[in-house]
């Protein structure tokens, strides 16, 4: 405690030496208009001049030239307004962009699944049917539905007549049911009234 009195009087000691200019440098640094600080005591001198019944000859009031300064901290008040403002800029972006964002993954509830071509079997950059419907397959055993069907129908495009395959025409009808109640179900909302 004596200590903080003591920063307190060597703070005061070093603002009374300061000029005018001085001063009004360091308020304007510290966000403060001197002009603006000097009016504020001028009031505050008057009011206290008239609590007391004590006035200054010719209604001048005594202004001290000493204002406490805020201490300085790691971050200047600029950088703290600077990143205030992205902070909120990153929140208002997240909260419009949130919407989307959650509607595309419900939509898609599935991971995109990278084909890659056996370039040992063709010459070209493509992959056959077979290994596309290999790839719907693997999305149908995942429970990736949206996927699975893609694929299907990807190769189907490509190859109508693999589309007679058992395996095909059974994992095309699992992904569908699926899918089905999947949309028949109604929505999980955890803030339903009951």
């Amino acid at each position: 405690m004596l200590e903080e009195q003591q920063d307190d009087a060597d703070e005061a000691e070093r603002i009374l030496a300061l000029s005018d200019e001085e001063l009004d440098g360091e308020l304007r640094e510290a966000g403060l208009d001197p002009k603006a600080v000097r009016d504020e005591g001028r009031r505050l001198a008057e009011h206290a001049s008239r609590a007391t019944g004590e006035g200054l000859a010719g209604g001048e009031a005594w202004v001290s030239g000493v204002v406490p300064l805020a201490p300085r901290r790691s971050l200047s008040a600029r950088w703290t307004a600077v990143l205030a403002a992205a902070v909120v800029v990153l929140a208002a972006s997240g909260a419009l962009l949130a919407p989307t964002i959650l509607a595309t993954l419900a939509k898609r509830n599935e991971k995109p699944i990278r084909i890659a071509p056996d370039v040992s079997a063709s010459a070209s950059s493509d992959p056959s049917p077979r290994e596309i419907r290999e790839h719907a397959f693997a999305a149908c055993a995942s429970r990736r539905w949206t996927v699975c069907l893609d694929l299907l129908d990807m190769a189907r495009g490509v190859d109508p007549a693999g589309d007679a395959d058992e395996r095909v025409n059974a994992a095309r009808q699992e992904a569908e049911k699926a899918l089905e109640l999947d949309r028949a179900a109604p929505p999980d909302h955890t803030d339903r009234k009951r």
